[in-house]
Order: C-alpha cells, then structure tokens, then sequence
C-alpha cells in the first residue's frame, strides 16, 4: 500500500504536519555544496517521487505545489518552505545538495528537471 511504500523510502506518515529535524527555515544558500553520489541523489528523489504518489499527484503536479509563488521555477526558498511541511527523515543538508546538484549554476530547479529527476525515480 501507499503508505508501506512511503515509509520504505523513510517518510513517516503522519495525521499532523511534522517538520524536518534540522529545522530548514534556519540553513542559508550555500555558493556550492558538495557532489552527491547517485545513490544520495536516488535516495532524495525516490522520497520525493513517493510523497507526490502518496498524495495523488503526477510529478508536473508536484512541480506546480513545490513552486511556491507561481513563477515556474522551484527556488530554494519554494523547495525548503515545500519539505518543511514533509516528514521526510533526511537531513536538511541532504536536501540541499539534492536541490543544488539539479540547480547546476543557477538558483532555481526548472520544471524540466524536476520532470528528469522524479521521472524514473522509485516511488
């Protein structure tokens, strides 16, 4: 079932909004964060693709709720205010270098490859 699924990929469901252990809101931009491996990349993807599952949406869907203030780009502020309301057990510096290895050298995820990388993901 959804929820066997979400927990595999360490989301804990919950019936009240939990909040990252690390606290997001604190963590600031960082000019460049360190490589992640495949499999950490996987690992965020992979939760990422089964929360979106779990709550019924497609993954251009989960763009659309991700992208905060509408302007078609998943900024870090749009991506941390959006996993803050997720409880996803990974550290926020895991998510972080997640949303910069799909930044590349700009400040924002484009829907294009938030699309490539939960595409394929195991949710």
């Amino acid at each position: 079932n959804a929820e066997e699924v979400l927990r595999s990929h360490g989301v804990e469901v919950a019936e009240t909004p939990a909040y990252l252990s690390e606290g997001t809101s604190s963590v600031k931009k960082q000019g460049s964060a360190p490589k992640m491996s495949g499999s950490d990349l996987a690992q965020v993807s992979n939760a990422l693709a089964a929360v979106l599952k779990y709550n019924h949406f497609e993954i251009e869907e989960g763009f659309r709720e991700f992208d905060c203030d509408g302007d078609g780009r998943l900024s870090q502020h749009d991506f941390l205010e959006s996993v803050e309301h997720l409880n996803l057990r990974m550290p926020s510096a895991t998510l972080l270098k997640w949303f910069h290895e799909l930044c590349g050298n700009g400040d924002a995820i484009s829907k294009d490859v938030w699309i490539l990388a939960l595409k394929n993901a195991d949710a």
